[in-house]
Parts: structure tokens; sequence; C-alpha cells
């Protein structure tokens, strides 16, 4: 065999090589070679993938391992070693070494620790990096000679090579072979490949340099340089190892590649035995298990039921799986008996009925229509994949059972890898340019935030960019640099769902190395590890069941028997509120566009629900029109034979689900449904022989039924259009009842269902505000945080919802912690100086008391926040006196005297900085006498047609451009009674400056009727002005606008402590310029006022103008 250079890194050395996997074999066959060679850093990450694609492009895949390993001669170092599979065995023992390596506990990883894994390896001294040219070079001949022969002793003669390098002096080359000859050892020529090409050389560097952490100074300069670790054409290599008189070299590689015989075996994964109570059969006990559960049903004298189990359970026991289905039954028994919900079931395993009796799914598949063989088909030998749902904050706990079951051995977690995306190859190469981090932060904002957004789409679309790279020759060498490391692995990481499973321990058929909390992890990925034969499981954390379980956990503390699974799917007011779109909150209904659907569709019944979930998708959707107008009668529909009706009844004629494929070709056209999961899955791939050979079969099915040759051709024709459209009805199925089972909830339970809702998203203002108003709606109160009943997280107490501590910005959680012991150890806090004195030493300041006074956490002590908040100053006062003495802080302690509550926007300002919302009234509401007194309209008093004045809450804009270009824009407002959209188009957008999330704006329009709703056509926006007439106005001379910070302060304090209503014209003698305070910043117009500012101002700089 030709040349082929057996030190070849990839990028899964991660950060170490730009090269990919595929681009290293297409460049390898288009260079001459026969055979490549894989031998990254410690890890074998990309073995399987390289060996796939060398066996596809008809290359000899040679697979091995640069091992990094500590001196054993004393220098405080890690030197490589090259270690080559010449067999399976070989192969498997590279797994069991870099295993041992990337799982090592002690300081050091030393030869000895792999002696006894070296068989069917072939191991070579490279040329660089290793321990024995840092010897000779260091001219320690006698060590180097006592380390080479540790090696022979342990690897033998015949499969220990030397490796020549042409970087080496030709003086290094020559003591190398004489050493090899005085030892009747081989060499070998072992080129290092780290780059594809030579100007990669530069690319390759600050991949390192990411790596290290180093700066590069003047990359332009280094760019210049031409690597020589490139991939070099076969015959490059050769010339250049024969002009230097190595040819035997060649020979010797030659003679050692011809030995090299790897086929990595890919087999179906081997399930670990579960250990059957009586020691009975896997198949016998699962029997037992499913008829047991039948016969405690409803359905156990059903034929039709049995005549299923039995046939499920044939097809289970032909193909092997009756392991796998006991492993996740006992898996789901352990969530069940530790009080962990699981989902209804996820994908195609919602089919099966023995799924269903084992309580891995919640739903029954004959009931819904639901079919086996969508699942595990007799006819396409392949694993069957079933996805556990299990609450996001538990999947921790079911990973340990699963561990602790099958041993740390057999059971691992799934690497994963994270690339170097757009924003993070540019970030990254910045940062080695030797830019500072707001210069990267500058460059990264140039990057559009869209998902999955390259480099070269970036450029496209971005002219800010374009500029950039244009402005100097360092920034397009930058962005170019950047754009060649885009897409390569960064960093591994643990896959968020996958474990795998094994029979025998994990290292005999994937290496692995330390995962998280304990666990191993495989090195292969997700892609590969079935393909070696493990059994991949995977336990998905849903929020949404995490949502549902802190609900029951209210809910059952109100009605302890209650259980979810035996509600009524049908309940008449729970689809009421599909019916009217009401659906925030529940799980994959809570767009505005299914909202939409919903309200077209009116869902009557369940099956109504799962359709509009399977129809809401690219490709299905345009199919809902369609099927509102069949279904309110609107559209004439038929069917030609009554095996169609059937069928195609449920949804008005319309294929909406996969099984309904299967059903007709099964039905009509005589197919097994075996055969005709083989027919949905090629029409979903797109594969035209086998769909043209099922046609042939199909109409031939039909022929034999009695079914003329043009109906058939006819039927298949239309299968063949809608199929690709056609959603997974299990699926669909069991996340509809995981829907239902929220909105039930969220209907006859609404207080634990907000309550846990708004825990889900606290941090997160706008659905924080959205789901605070609709409780408003409700009737349901939602109260400030309350010092003495006020938990971590929101809580439902007496019919209404109390804000928790972490619902205040900025309150550290150590102080949150110590409040809650210190309530819990020693009762409710009495008054404020109780509270103070208590938490005197346990992290209350100054700037935590203020967020508890106007947060609203402190009015149950009886004072209003306008009260506390001048009551604060002389309290710190008292504070900082007593020092430590609990008397004279007593003696100390200020009166607090009563005034006036702050005005309403001055509280609602407060409450929105403070906890993200409103709480003591809905924004618009401070304008209820402006909207009174000129008769505006609230939004639930909008009809079709009518011109309306109205004030309104923006929620939400969403910009979009017109067919010409223009801008215009969509809003969600909102007001005490409702929301509504309103709609902006270019000829008031262009001039709505004031149009901003968050504000309150007065509009004016015409209704007019949308998707069975109402909006508002917006043809004026402007700022509502509350009509006050003002008695009076202070106008105070001040000596300019930039006055002292010690003035400032002053003066603000004047402002807050004696807040009222009458206005504040400030004149800044300098310029004579007048400015207008907001009402923020209003007075009241007392005799203290006056004395106060007269102090500050002098009085001849003050005064109180009647009006």
């Amino acid at each position: 065999m030709a040349f082929v250079p057996l030190q070849v890194l990839s990028s899964y050395s991660l950060l170490s090589s730009p090269i990919k996997i595929d681009d290293l074999i297409a460049t390898a066959k288009n260079r001459g070679y026969q055979a490549m060679t894989l031998t990254d850093h410690n890890t074998m990450y990309g073995t399987v993938e390289f060996y796939q694609a060398c066996i596809k492009n008809n290359l000899k895949p040679i697979v091995g391992l640069t091992l990094w390993l500590d001196s054993t001669t004393g220098i405080d170092n890690q030197f490589a070693l090259v270690l080559i599979a010449k067999s399976v065995k070989g192969y498997r023992n590279l797994m069991q070494i870099s295993s041992a390596k990337m799982t090592s506990s002690t300081p050091k990883f030393v030869f000895d620790d792999i002696r006894d894994l070296l068989d069917d390896l072939i191991m070579i001294v490279p040329a660089q990096r290793s321990e024995m040219i840092e010897l000779l070079e260091r001219g320690l001949s006698g060590d180097a000679t006592e380390l080479l022969e540790n090696y022979r002793q342990v690897v033998g003669d015949e499969d220990l090579y030397l490796g020549i390098n042409l970087k080496q002096t030709n003086i290094m080359r020559q003591t190398l072979m004489q050493i090899a000859e005085k030892h009747s050892l081989g060499c070998l020529p072992l080129p290092s490949v780290e780059y594809l090409n030579s100007e990669d050389h530069f690319a390759t560097q600050v991949l390192k340099d990411i790596a290290s952490g180093e700066v590069i100074k003047h990359p332009e300069i280094l760019a210049k340089d031409q690597g020589n670790n490139w991939l070099k054409p076969r015959d490059v290599f050769e010339k250049e190892y024969r002009d230097a008189g190595l040819s035997e070299l060649l020979d010797q590689l030659d003679a050692l590649t011809s030995q090299i015989e790897l086929k990595i075996p890919f087999v179906q994964p081997k399930l670990p035995k579960f250990p059957t109570p009586a020691n009975q059969s896997a198949i016998q006990y699962l029997k037992e298990l499913c008829f047991q559960q039948l016969e405690k049903s409803k359905n156990a004298q059903n034929l039709q039921y049995q005549q299923r189990l039995d046939r499920e359970l044939n097809v289970i026991e032909s193909m092997g799986f009756a392991d796998y289905f006991l492993i996740v039954h006992d898996v789901v028994q352990f969530a069940h008996q530790n009080h962990i919900l699981t989902g209804p079931g996820r994908g195609s395993a919602a089919g099966s009925l023995v799924a269903y009796l084992l309580r891995i799914t919640s739903v029954d598949p004959i009931e819904y229509g639901l079919l086996f063989e969508r699942f595990l088909n007799p006819e396409r030998a392949q694993m069957p994949d079933i996805d556990l749902d299990i609450p996001d904050d538990k999947r921790e706990l079911m990973l340990k059972y699963v561990h602790d079951k099958y041993g740390h051995q057999h059971v691992g977690q799934i690497i994963t890898f994270g690339t170097l995306a757009a924003k993070q190859a540019i970030r990254d190469v910045a940062r080695v340019f030797g830019e500072m981090p707001n210069k990267i932060n500058q460059i990264s904002a140039l990057i559009p935030s869209e998902l999955n957004i390259t480099l070269e789409r970036a450029l496209e679309n971005s002219s800010k960019l374009q500029e950039f790279i244009r402005t100097s020759e360092k920034n397009r060498f930058m962005f170019e640099t950047a754009r060649r490391l885009e897409g390569l692995p960064r960093h591994y990481s643990t896959h968020a769902a996958g474990i795998v499973l094994s029979e025998n321990n994990l290292t005999e058929t994937t290496p692995v190395q330390d995962g998280n909390e304990g666990m191993l992890m495989s090195q292969y990925s997700k892609n590969y590890v079935e393909r070696v034969g493990l059994l991949k499981m995977d336990f998905l954390g849903l929020r949404n069941l995490s949502l549902m379980a802190n609900i029951l956990d209210q809910v059952h503390q109100l009605k302890p028997d209650f259980d979810i699974e035996n509600i009524n799917l049908n309940d008449t007011k729970t689809l009421e509120l599909f019916q009217r779109g009401d659906t925030s909150g529940i799980f994959q209904f809570e767009s505005a566009g299914i909202r939409n659907v919903l309200r077209k569709v009116k869902p009557n019944r369940f099956g109504l629900v799962v359709a509009v979930n399977a129809l809401y998708r690219p490709g299905p959707m345009e199919n809902i029109d369609r099927f509102v107008k069949r279904k309110e009668h609107r559209e004439h529909y038929s069917f030609p034979n009554d095996v169609l009706s059937e069928i195609l009844g449920e949804t008005f004629g319309i294929l909406v689900y996969q099984e309904q494929v299967m059903e007709v070709a099964s039905a009509m056209g005589g197919l097994s449904l075996g055969q005709a999961d083989l027919l949905r899955r090629a029409m979903s791939k797109k594969k035209h022989d086998v769909i043209e050979q099922m046609r042939t079969n199909f109409i031939d099915g039909a022929l034999q039924k009695g079914y003329n040759a043009k109906l058939a051709q006819q039927v298949y024709s239309y299968i063949e259009n809608f199929a690709n459209y056609g959603f997974n009805k299990s699926h669909a199925v069991a996340y509809s009842k995981l829907a239902f089972q929220l909105a039930y909830l969220k209907t006859y339970f609404p207080g634990p269902f907000y309550t846990a809702l708004l825990n889900s998203v606290i941090g997160g203002e706008a659905k924080t505000k959205e789901y605070i108003q609709e409780l408003n709606h409700l009737g349901i109160k939602v109260k400030a945080p309350d010092i003495n009943l006020s938990q971590l997280q929101y809580a439902f107490y007496q019919q209404q919802i109390i804000m928790g501590f972490l619902s205040i910005k900025g309150l550290r959680r150590d102080f949150i912690r110590n409040l809650i012991e210190e309530r819990q150890s020693n009762g409710e806090f009495k008054s404020v100086d109780s509270l103070l004195r208590r938490m005197r030493d346990k992290g209350i300041t100054e700037e935590i008391i203020e967020k508890l006074i106007f947060s609203g956490t402190l009015d149950s002590f009886g004072y209003n926040r306008a009260e506390l908040g001048d009551f604060l100053p002389e309290l710190l006062k008292g504070i900082a006196f007593s020092g430590q003495n609990v008397d004279l802080f007593e003696k100390l302690m200020p009166t607090i005297k009563h005034r006036p509550d702050m005005d309403l926007d001055e509280k609602l300002d407060w409450e929105e900085e403070l906890l993200g919302t409103y709480i003591s009234a809905h924004p618009v509401e401070r304008y209820a006498n402006l909207i009174e007194q000129n008769g505006f309209k609230k939004i639930d008093e909008f009809s079709v047609e009518a011109q309306v004045t109205t004030i309104v809450y923006i929620r939400s804009i969403r910009t979009i451009r017109t067919k010409k270009g223009e801008s215009m824009a969509f809003a969600n407002i909102t007001d005490p009674t409702g929301e509504s959209e309103a709609v902006i188009f270019p000829r008031i957008y262009q001039h709505a400056k004031i149009l901003r999330n968050k504000r309150v704006l007065q509009l004016r329009g015409k209704v007019e009727k949308r998707n069975d709703g109402l909006q508002l056509i917006v043809n004026e926006i402007t700022a509502p002005q509350n009509k006050q007439v003002q008695a009076a106005i202070w106008k105070l001379e001040v000596p300019s606008r930039n006055n002292s910070s010690e003035f400032q302060t002053k003066l603000f304090d004047i402002f807050r402590k004696y807040h009222g209503k009458v206005p504040v014209i400030l004149v800044y003698e300098d310029t004579n310029e007048h400015n207008e305070l907001s009402e923020k910043f209003y007075l009241n117009d007392s005799s203290e006022v006056k004395e106060q500012l007269a102090e500050l101002l002098g009085s001849q700089h003050i005064s109180l103008i009647k009006k």
C-alpha cells in the first residue's frame, strides 16, 4: 500500500486542529491516498464518524490515539505516544486506554497505567514531543535507552516503532535509526498532520490561542508564514522521504499498513437483562404484567383489547425487545412510587397498548385509533424509541436511580459538542487579535441575533458588518479567520436528555470519560452510540410537567383525592376555554397563531383539540381554512366509499395524521400495517423508487378487494400528495392530553394554576404582567409581597395570590433566607422596629429597607408607603447612633408621622421598578377621571365599525415591512377590562415617535373584526393628558442646571418628603430657563415645605403663585 500519514488530528482534538472529518476524507481521496489515519489527542470522539466516512469513500481506515502521558523519568511535563489499532481487539484496547486516561483520578497518568492494554496495538514513539526525544536532546542517552527498554518489554519489538520526521535534524534522524538498528526496531515516516493546507497554519494557531488564552501581537505578520504540518499529496510525502534517503522507511510503512485490518462491529444494541422477580424470562414477566393490568381495567372482557395485546406481545417477543419494555416500565414505576409525574407519552410510543398497560404512557391507543406499527414495525428492524417526559427538576433523581440500579460501568451520559457559532467565533478571534472587551462586544453586536445565523449570512444582511470589514485590513482578516473556524467544536458538554445502557461494561463498546453527577459519559455522540450497540434512552426534562406538578401539589391540599388522570377529556367548560383561545400557560397552545386557530375551529370535543395541535405546523396549516369550512358545513365533501369515510371522517375528509395514511393503505390497498408504515416513511422521505413499487402493490391490493383501478389510483395519488403533511397522531394525542389537563386545572383551580404559572416566569416581566391581568379579570387578587406571609415564591393563600420575596428585584437571596428563617424561629414581625431589631445583624441595609417599603412588603404594619418613606431617614439615624445597644435603639426609635399616601402614579412607578409589574392598579387606571370625563371607550366596549378613542397600555409591539418596504406595527394593547390588537399602518407609524412598549397611550381609530376578534385600526396616537385645574404653582429659582451633588440631594429629599399635587417650575438663574417638572416632583403647599425650601434656596428665591 502507498504512503499514509500515521499521526493525524481532527477538530475533535478540541481547539487544536481545524480539520473536519468529511473534509479530511475528501481531501485525502483527492490527494491520492488509499488509506487515512485518525489519532486525536487522548479521545476517540470522531472515530466512528471517521471510520464510516472512510468506508463510504473506499479508503482504508486506520484508527489510533495520540496519548499524552506524564514523564516516567522525572521531567515535569507530558509526552506523546502514538497508538494504532491493528484489529478489533486493538480497537477495544484503544477504547480502554482512552477511557482510563479520561477518567483517571490520580494526579499523574503514566505508561505503567496502560501496560496491560497494549495487545494488538502498534506503538510509535513520535518524532516530536515524545519523552525519548526529550531525553536525547538533553544528552541523557542512558535514560533514553532505559525508557526504550521499558517500552520493548511491554510492547515487544514487532509492534514498537520510532517515528522519523523531516523537521528533525539530520543528526537526530541518524541517532534514532542507529538506536532502532541496535535494538532491532522498525522506523516509520511520521509527519504530523494538524491541518489540510499550508495556509491553514494561522487558523490553527488562532484555535490553539483560543484554548490557551494567548494573544497574537502581530497577526498579519504571522499569517504570512506557511505551515509545514499539512496534508501534502501522497506523492509529495513519498518524494520528500526518498529525497532524504529514507526509502526503506516507506517500505516498512507499507508492510505495517498491510497488517492493519480493522472492522468496527456495528450491531443491534445489546440490552441489559432485566432482573425478573421469579427468574422467569423477560417476555414471560412482561406478559404477566400486561395481562394483570388488563384484568384490572374496564376493558378486561373486550376481545379487541385482548387480540391487540397478543399481537403486540408477539411482535415484541419476535424482535427481542421484552427487556427494553421492562427497563422503561421499571423507571416509570420508580417515578410514580416517588410521586414524580411522567408525561402522557411522546412520539409514536403512545400507539402501544403494552406501553399503556405498563403506565409508560397514559393514552389508550385503541380509544384514539393509534397504531402500534407506527411505533414498532416488525417489517422495519429498528429499536423502539420510548422517550420519557419528566419534570425538569426531577431529571437528576431519575438518572441516579438508573445509574444505581444497573451500575456505574453500565450506564452513561452522552457527549455533545458546542461549536464555534458565528458570534462566538468572532468574539474568540477578536480576543486572540488583542481587542479589548468593550470592542469585542461592539464587534459581536454587528452579528444579527438570529437563530442559526452564520457569518456568511450576517455579512449579506448587515451593512454595519460590511462597513466594519471595509474599515481596515485587520478587521477583514479577523472576519475571514472567524469564518474559517466557524462551526468547529469548541467544547464538549452533556446531552440534555440522552443516556446509554449496556449489558456489558460500557468500555467494551464505547470509550468513556467523566460526566456529571458522578456518572460516566460516552465519548461517542448520540448519532453513533446505537450503531456500536448501546441502548439509548431519553429522559426529557419538561418545564410544563414541573408546572403541572406544582399546580397539583396545591390542588391536593384543597382536594386530597383529586386524580388528574380521571378527568373527562371532553369536559364542556375546559373545551370552552379552548374555543375562546384562552390558552395562555397551556402547553403547545400559547402562541397567538394557534389561539386564533382555536377560535376558528371552536373545538367541541377533545379530538378537535388534537386536530388543531396537528394542523398548526408548517405545511398542514394550509388545510386549516378548509378544515374549518367543512366542520361548519360551509364546504361540501364526500367519500367514495365507507372505508375512507370511517378513516377520514373525524377530520372531515382531510388527511391530518400519518396514521390515516397507514390505515387507508391497509384497509383499501391490502397492505399490512407494517408495509403501510414503510410506505408512510417512504412518502415522508420522498423515496420515489419505494413509492412507485408501493403504488403497484396498493393498486393490486385494491383490485383484489373489489375497487376499480381508477379509484385506487386516485386515492393513492391523494395520500401521496398529503402524506408529507400528516402529523404523528400518537404524539398529537399525548401532548394534547397534557395540554387539556393543564387547561382543566386552569378552569377549575385558577388560583393554584396561576400561582405555579407565575412562579415559572419569575423575572419575566411581560409574562408576569399578562398573567396578573388575567387574574384581575377572574377576580383573583394578587397581593404585593407581605413581610409576614410571603415565601420565596408566589403562594396561594386564602383565595388570593401573594407575591414571593424573589419577585422584589435586587433583594439578595441570603437576606431572604435569613428573613424567612428568623420568622420561622421567632414568629411574625409585629412592627417596623421589631423587623429592624431582629434583622439588624442579618443583612438588612438601607437599600433593602427601601425596597421593602416601596414594593408594599411592609404595608401590613398599618402605615402607608409615604409615611414609611418619610420615616426611613430618621430610622437609619437611630440605627447608626444606637450601635449594638438595643435599649438605646428603642429610645431613639422615631415616631411615624401620619400623612397622605403617595399618589397612584408614584406608587405604580415604584412597583414597576421593584416588582416588574403593577399591583395597586392597572397603569391605565391613573387616567380614570380623564376616561370618564371624555367618554373614552374601554376595550370591552369596542364594537365593530365604531370610531373610538381609548387609553391603553402597550404590552408589546411587532413591526413588519410592507410589500413597499415601509414599516408598520401591530401592538398588543390592554386596559383593566381586557386586551386587543392595534394596527398602526405606515402613514401613522412613521410619525408615532411615542409608540413604545410599556407605555400608556391615547389611541383613536376604527374597530374592525379580524379572526373572530376585534382590532383597532389606529389613525392617531397621543400621550394622555390629565386635565387638572391647578390652584397654585411653586416657582423655585436655583443657580443652574449643574448644581453640587449636596445641593441636588437636599432638593430631591424635599421633593420626596413633601410630595403632593402642586406643580413645580424651576428657574435657572444663570440662563433664566424655565423647566416644568413632571408629576413625580410635585410638592404640597404646606408651611413645612416653604420653610425647607427657604432654608435651602433663600426665601427671596421661592414663591407659591396662587391662580
